[in-house]
């Protein structure tokens, strides 16, 4: 039998009597912790609404000639002030499915233009904060009846008026509807205004607030930049508005399809110089209640625009010329007649990003925009060079991320630009992650993107790299002319426009999803996806002009792009969209192998590991492809692969030992190539044409007299010395001895001159 064991009878009830008591107060703690985590829920914003109204000082900010608004000098803390008790929403309204819980605006307004006054402080606060003060009047029209107003608004502290965090007027004669309560609702960005009854459709409000913010160093929204002169920390006031960080700066509409005008006004110290996206208009000098001298400086409006793109610095930056060496601030006014009048440019010592085109006023990494021949690489003037070329690009053309990487390289208003660069800079670069398992494609799934985290983690390599590599190859088989015709990027006029920008779709009017250049929006339901571009005038009936400050969906440029083709009637496999779309929305490229014994050719999705492929593809990962081709006899032509698998004949020359093939020439295709026994012909013809490797022969350079501009077949841009190049590259790789000495011969002349490189 088992053993036992017994205890007494008091010890036992002394154990009851504890067991009860531990739980009866496991019970109470359970239903108080539910009751608070209920509570917790229901209320929105509990942190930035209950706090009590504080004693403030003020400085006055002149708003107009006539009036003045108070602004709170207090630090940018948790508290509002001027907040007052009965702002916070009915707990029982509150639930995911209103629209402050909600990501994305919703449609029921629409901004016309913002009239924003900030006053950054470049000194500390007694707390050791440094701040801006700032009001601002968003006037918006109304397009669906709706008793909420939305507007995003981070890290701001506000000033009460009249009980409420902002008011609210009519325009034209419209009456506003009372406020009945106000507040921030923090997870989802959004200063939230309940009215007592609905705005009326297609009638104009504005929605007036009086703001605190802090000059943080956090990069981001209106910040704080320093920089050592003379032994002394001078501070810069800057912006850096995109993704979604306009929304720190002032309250606003933060989404790229919410475009509107700007009126902005700074009012800085009198030994300072304000900047924005447009002239100056007016500067008046003025004396506020600290004693010190100020200016007010009002800029002109800009056109319509989104809120991403909207800049301002107060510096002490001087002005400088564009001829001159050292410089800090570059001022240009560029001679051309595709640019805005106003395109000021300025390096930074503080920037997140390499640069960013905000319209008007382009901001630098310091390392981005200047040179000194003294301690720069000639690395450093092509990543200057091609930089600035990038950012003016947007000014010209206004395209997003890709489309003006390519443009960068093409060049613009006379200034011509080494497309081959991209084959190193960008598509050699961009393979090596596009060839992973982990990749993506240039246009995104809606619910991919959600947040203006996932915006900003999608501004990669693929959207930038592959979108001009695609571009390029889409260039290419059309000739340059052509895709030129079809943008009329020839034609006469100013462009004014600006990009289109970052976050997740739902529905026509948002931005977009992804980062990728010409390749956003898969459907008119995906009207103003993040990577759609805004374009504007050119001649009448061309691209840009058709969609001026408007949104594409990248069906538009290919619309325009085939109506070229159609009047010129070049032959293609397949309609521009057919042929693109397999480039746009599957990820990865092709690798082809070309059997130069039976001139089979195939295709297959390459990728540097045996990790399966997790995204669908409604093309199963094949694509349509241009394989432009040369042999040693001067036979040229261009080849569309359009399944897996075909047979052509001009590419079985196996038979004849010194007989070469070349494929995609110039690396103009976006994808990888495998041609079986050509390493050693083409090493040896290019061995033979340098005169085993002594002189560059005329033409090999040359971007329209090289060889291979006399086959017409062949559209050609790029020097065919990248394909010795390659041709070199490739059989060292391979290990053909003859290379290799060839290549340690000439590392060894150099090494002993490093004067003369062979």
């Amino acid at each position: 039998m088992a053993k036992g064991f017994f205890i007494s009878k008091t010890l036992g009830l002394v154990g009851i009597v504890l067991g009860l008591g531990a739980l009866a107060t496991i019970i109470a703690l359970s239903v108080v912790y539910s009751q608070e985590k209920q509570k917790n829920a229901s209320v929105p914003n509990a942190a930035a609404t209950t706090s009590p109204a504080t004693a403030t000082t003020t400085t006055s900010i002149p708003t107009t000639a006539a009036t003045t608004t108070s602004i709170p000098t207090t630090a940018a803390a948790t508290s509002i002030p001027g907040t007052v008790p009965g702002t916070i929403p009915d707990p029982t309204t509150a639930g995911p499915n209103n629209p402050w819980n909600q990501l994305r605006l919703p449609k029921t307004l629409a901004p016309n233009n913002y009239t924003v006054v900030l006053q950054p402080f470049l000194t500390p606060d007694d707390q050791g904060l440094y701040l801006f003060h700032g009001n601002s009047t968003v006037q918006f029209v109304c397009l669906e009846p709706t008793d909420v107003i939305l507007i995003h608004s981070k890290k701001l502290n506000y000033t009460s008026q009249e009980g409420f965090l902002v008011s609210l007027s009519g325009v034209d004669g419209a009456t506003a509807p009372p406020i009945t309560e106000t507040w921030l609702q923090e997870d989802t960005e959004y200063l939230v205004v309940q009215l007592r009854d609905p705005l009326e459709r297609n009638k104009s409000y504005e929605l007036h607030s009086i703001f605190v913010g802090e000059l943080a160093d956090d990069l981001a929204g209106f910040y704080r930049s320093e920089y050592q002169e003379d032994g002394m920390t001078k501070v810069v006031a800057t912006t850096q508005m995109q993704a979604a960080d306009a929304r720190k700066a002032f309250p606003c509409f933060d989404e790229p399809a919410m475009k509107a005008s700007f009126s902005v006004v700074l009012i800085h110290l009198s030994d300072h110089v304000a900047l924005s996206n447009m002239p100056v208009h007016t500067t008046e000098q003025m004396t506020l209640e600290d004693g010190k001298s100020w200016n007010r400086t009002t800029f002109q409006p800009t056109l319509k625009m989104s809120t991403y793109l909207l800049a301002f610095i107060v510096s002490q930056f001087e002005s400088v010329d564009a001829n001159q060496n050292g410089t800090l601030w570059l001022q240009s006014q560029p001679d051309c007649s595709l640019f805005l009048l106003h395109a000021d440019q300025v390096a930074l010592p503080d920037f997140n990003a390499g640069a960013m085109e905000n319209w008007g006023l382009v901001t630098y990494r310091e390392n981005s925009l200047l040179f000194d021949p003294n301690f720069s690489s000639i690395g450093n003037k092509e990543r200057v060079v091609t930089v600035i070329a990038h950012e003016l690009a947007h000014q010209v053309h206004w395209q997003r991320a890709g489309g003006i990487q390519f443009g960068e390289s093409i060049g613009f208003c006379g200034i011509n630009l080494q497309k081959d660069l991209m084959v190193s800079n960008d598509m050699y670069r961009v393979m090596a992650i596009d060839a992973l398992a982990s990749s993506h494609p240039l246009s995104f799934r809606e619910e991919e993107i959600n947040t203006p985290a996932e915006i900003s983690e999608i501004f990669d390599a693929i959207a930038y790299s592959k979108g001009a590599s695609v571009l390029r190859m889409l260039s290419e088989f059309l000739t340059e002319e052509r895709f030129k015709r079809g943008l009329q990027l020839t034609g006469p006029g100013l462009v004014q426009a600006h990009e289109l920008a970052h976050e997740p779709t739902k529905g026509d009017e948002s931005p977009g999803l992804s980062r990728a250049a010409l390749f956003p929006c898969r459907s008119s339901a995906q009207l103003t996806q993040e990577s759609c571009f805004t374009l504007a005038l050119l001649s009448p009936q061309s691209y840009l002009h058709a969609y001026e400050y408007g949104n594409t969906v990248y069906d538009n440029l290919w619309e325009h792009l085939q109506k070229v083709v159609d009047e010129d009637k070049f032959a293609l496999p397949g309609t521009i969209k057919t042929i693109m779309d397999r480039w746009v929305l599957q990820m990865g490229f092709p690798v082809l192998t070309v059997n130069t014994s039976t001139g089979a050719l195939t295709q297959q999705h390459f990728l540097l590991s045996d990790t399966p492929v997790q995204r669908p593809s409604e093309f199963n990962y094949t694509w349509i492809v241009p394989v432009s081709w040369l042999t040693s006899d001067g036979t040229s032509g261009m080849y569309w692969l359009t399944e897996s698998t075909a047979s052509v004949a001009d590419f079985a020359i196996a038979a004849d030992p010194g007989k070469w093939l070349l494929t995609n020439l110039n690396v103009t295709g976006y994808f990888r190539k495998y041609v079986q026994k050509q390493i050693i012909p083409l090493f040896n013809y290019f061995k033979n044409v340098t005169s085993d490797w002594t002189n560059i022969p005329d033409g090999l350079m040359d971007h329209e007299k090289g060889f291979l501009s006399r086959l017409p077949p062949v559209p050609v841009f790029l020097p065919l010395r990248y394909s010795e190049i390659l041709a070199i590259s490739t059989a060292c790789s391979y290990g053909v001895p003859e290379c290799q000495a060839l290549a340690t011969d000439l590392f060894s002349a150099w090494r002993a001159n490093p004067a003369v490189n062979p």
